[in-house]
């Protein structure tokens, strides 16, 4: 099985940086197809997915678990 990358964004959960793009990219760019989230452990990946979910429509008002500890996140 071969990937292939559409785009790359880079972006803060710490600043909001790049928030507006990820909104863009999937409605646009991403429809019926699979996103990736990518980066080292603990670099924020959970805590950016949480931060674009608590500023566009999360329904569910879920989130992913967080830890400043490496290997807590559950996605429960």
């Amino acid at each position: 099985m071969q990937m292939e990358y559409v785009k790359i964004i880079i972006a803060s959960s710490k600043t909001n940086e790049a928030l507006d793009d990820i909104k863009s990219m999937i409605a646009e760019d991403n429809q019926g197809k699979d996103l990736y989230v990518i980066g080292a452990t603990s670099s924020g990946k959970s805590s950016l997915i949480n931060t674009y979910l608590k500023h566009f429509s999360n329904q569910t008002k879920k989130l992913i678990t967080t830890s400043p500890l490496p290997g807590i996140v559950t996605g429960k």
